[in-house]
């Protein structure tokens, strides 16, 4: 179905109360075609919505057979507290576009929460628009901590899975801006979240009793903590936050006697302006027995901050003035401490530092202690200079076993200088968290005769492991692409080694070094879960065969984060059996982009769910965002995808979705596509089809397209051209090029 019209005339379609507008004219800000629509009644911005016909609308959609949609329109709108329940029949979106603002009668609010999604899977909250609870004059309402407990709190995620939240703003919350309790697999990408410096006790985002939670590209300025994690949380993600006033702590733990364990809490690549507080951890005194563990905060820029590095177990306790603050940065703050006998133990990534007072009111830096065994592999048989690398492979994995039965957390450090390698495969079980650092570089061995398993550097069976540091693999691939006879052809390429693969590791942390010129693959992550890349520099020529910068398979919560990529075949691969994927923060080019696939080549493959792929820039690559399956693929699913906040700099193909992939098959594709969204992808191209849908005959795909806006650059000056078959599409907001018809 089309629809077209003139430029004043306004389209409206309801799906229950939810109200989709969009204004036809002619051109590139039309609906185009929507395949899934239910024509039911008509709600204009100057109704005031009630919480009752939300709501109302609220269960239309929830219990509608295909994804809904449910609209806040353009306009403001007063709105007392809501409940918004679950379980839904399938996929729900919330989208603000106007704003909504909070009833400011306190008593309205029984359940301190104006807006509570509550059980739902398969759910997003998406902006522009703003979510406001002014309540006036604050001083009248809460003048104290104590008394703002009363206050209302403007959102709450409570047993939701599968839910992302972006774009949206939250004003100036009484209480809390959101809770998150008891979720799972729950992603929060540029948000704006904002009150008061002064206000009380707003924290931005309180987490607790979740897992596998993702906080991405938000702005946050409040009056209390950024994020709070509180207890039971495992699995938690917090990068890219651009903060002012309060900070990121974890805690307080321990004041509840039926709080659990806390696990796997990596802060990143975060900018703090003149907050109270940086990176803090905080429990209570007489606390019940509890762990916190795999806690990390890192690559974070501290300006004119009070107290940027704080743990405080003895939180809530009446204490002399002053607690320990380890300073890294720029700060209006000293290091010291008060009080006698007071010992504190820091645990920064893997390395534990014990800090005693000396009987005064000063830090003893004499005390200062690391428990941390390092293994430099030059005192253990790696030699620099040529004609080593078989001689340096054997040293190199005797290092490791000894590194990796060490009782204490364990180093092994490749120091500066430049190490020939032949292949080496360093296993686990290991029986502390190890680190593989590399300083220098390493170069691999020439002859592929070495190359038994197709791989340099074999990582397996690990759990806790860090590889880290500002130095390189070298894979030498010049050498291999000559004497191979490739030619840039992908096929001959099969045989050749790739240089990293990290095979069934769990808890796992790689940052910082460059992968340089591998002969195949530059990293492969299989069977592995917790894996988080970030900061790294994986690079080869644009022509060089079959170098993809990650392939990804049969894995779970993996992360991709701040890399630069520039490559000969695709930056990113996202391949069968994997689960909770999140991309962000890629510059990727030169290369293919990143792929979901191919998908259905192989008889036994797994479905793919849940990937995010956002806030990253495409520079002269081939693809920008795509899905590529096979045809007369065995039965597979893949859902869940979204690729979001994508820039595009003439990129020959910026948005694919290609399912007769790999062969001249007459059968279609059994790779099944749902819950696709392509959503605020802009940029320039070098193609007239700017964005390609070919889904597969038997299993048409539903895609949703919001907000696209790519202009072809090429000198022929034609317009850009949107090409699709067998898609079930819906579009949002600005479209270029214009949507073509449904066609199935």
């Amino acid at each position: 179905m089309a629809i077209r019209g003139k430029k004043e005339h306004k389209i409206v379609f309801i799906l229950g109360l939810a109200l989709i507008s969009c204004v036809a004219n002619g051109a590139h800000d039309h609906l185009g075609s929507r395949c899934l629509l239910n024509n039911v009644c008509t709600l204009t911005s100057q109704n005031l919505v009630s919480s009752q016909s939300l709501t109302k609308a609220w269960v239309q959609a929830c219990e509608s057979p295909t994804p809904a949609k449910v609209v806040i329109p353009p306009g403001t709108f007063e709105m007392s507290p809501v409940v918004l329940q679950g379980p839904c029949k399938s996929h729900v979106t919330f989208e603000i576009i106007g704003t909504l603002k909070a009833d400011t009668n306190v008593n309205a609010y029984t359940e301190r929460t104006w807006f509570l999604f509550e059980e739902i899977e398969g759910f997003e909250i998406i902006g522009p628009g703003t979510l406001a609870q002014v309540f006036g004059d604050r001083a009248n309402v809460a003048t104290t901590l104590k008394c703002n407990m009363e206050l209302p709190s403007s959102i709450k995620f409570s047993k939701v899975k599968n839910a992302i939240i972006s774009g949206f703003t939250s004003l100036n919350p009484p209480s809390f801006h959101m809770h998150v309790i008891g979720c799972n697999n729950f992603t929060a990408h540029g948000l704006t979240i904002t009150a008061p410096g002064d206000s009380p006790n707003t924290d931005g985002m309180h987490i607790s009793t979740s897992c596998n939670v993702k906080v991405l590209h938000c702005k946050i300025s409040t009056g209390d903590d950024c994020i709070s994690i509180g207890q039971g949380n495992s699995d938690i993600l917090v990068s890219h936050i651009d903060r002012m006033w309060p900070w990121t702590r974890v805690g307080s733990l321990g004041k509840y006697s039926d709080e659990t364990n806390v696990n796997r809490v990596l802060v990143t690549d975060c900018k703090l302006t003149g907050t109270t507080n940086g990176a803090r951890i905080k429990t209570w005194l007489a606390s019940p027995s509890l762990k916190a563990s795999s806690i990390t905060c890192q690559n974070i820029v501290m300006n004119m901050v009070k107290n940027p590095i704080i743990i405080d177990q003895e939180y809530g306790a009446q204490k002399p003035e002053g607690q320990l603050i380890i300073i890294r940065s720029r700060s209006s703050t000293t290091m010291a401490t008060q009080g006698k006998d007071v010992r504190i133990s820091l645990l920064l990534s893997l390395a534990l530092i014990s800090c005693v007072a000396n009987g005064a009111d000063h830090l003893a830096p004499r005390r200062l202690l690391t428990n941390l065994c390092t293994f430099d592999v030059t005192h253990q048989g790696v030699k620099a200079g040529a004609g080593q690398c078989k001689q340096n492979a054997v040293a190199l994995t005797k290092v490791w076993v000894q590194a990796c039965q060490s009782v204490a957390p364990a180093k092994v450090l490749i120091p500066p200088g430049t190490f020939e390698m032949s292949a080496v495969v360093l296993e686990g079980p290991c029986k502390n968290p190890i680190i593989f650092e590399i300083q220098g570089t390493l170069k691999a061995d020439t002859d592929k005769n070495v190359y038994k398993d197709r791989t340099w550097f074999s990582f397996e069976g690990i759990d806790g492991l860090q590889v880290t540091g500002r130095g390189t693999f070298d894979g030498q691939g010049p050498t291999f692409w000559s004497s191979s006879k490739c030619n840039h052809k992908n096929s001959c390429n099969l045989e050749l080694p790739s240089s990293i693969k990290f095979c069934r590791v769990t808890n796992t942390v790689i940052s910082g070094f460059t992968s340089l010129n591998p002969p195949a693959f530059h990293m492969h992550v299989i069977g592995s879960s917790n894996f988080t890349a970030h900061s790294l520099t994986i690079t080869a020529p644009g022509d060089s065969p079959n170098t993809d910068g990650m392939h990804i398979s049969t894995s779970c919560n993996v992360k991709v984060l701040n890399c630069k990529i520039g490559t000969g075949d695709d930056c990113i691969s996202v391949g069968q059996g994997n689960t909770d994927v999140t991309i962000s923060g890629i510059q990727c080019g030169p290369g293919h982009g990143v792929s979901i696939g191919s998908l259905g080549k192989y008889q036994d493959e797994k479905n793919v769910n849940k990937v995010l792929v956002t806030d990253s820039k495409f520079t002269g690559t081939t693809n920008g965002a795509r899905i590529k399956t096979w045809l007369n693929s065995p039965n597979l699913k893949a859902t869940a995808i979204t690729f979001q906040n994508l820039v595009m700099d003439m990129v020959k193909n910026p948005i694919v979705i290609d399912q007769e992939y790999g062969s001249k098959s007459p059968v279609p594709s059994n790779v099944q596509l749902s819950d696709i969204h392509f959503r605020n992808i802009t940029g320039t191209s070098t193609s007239e089809a700017t964005v390609n849908v070919m889904c597969s005959k038997k299993f048409p795909c539903c895609v949703d397209m919001a907000n696209i806006n790519l202009v072809y650059k090429g000198a022929d000056k034609q317009s850009e051209k949107f090409q699709c078959a067998n898609a079930k599409l819906t579009f949002t907001g600005k479209q270029n090029p214009a949507p073509c018809p449904c066609r199935q």
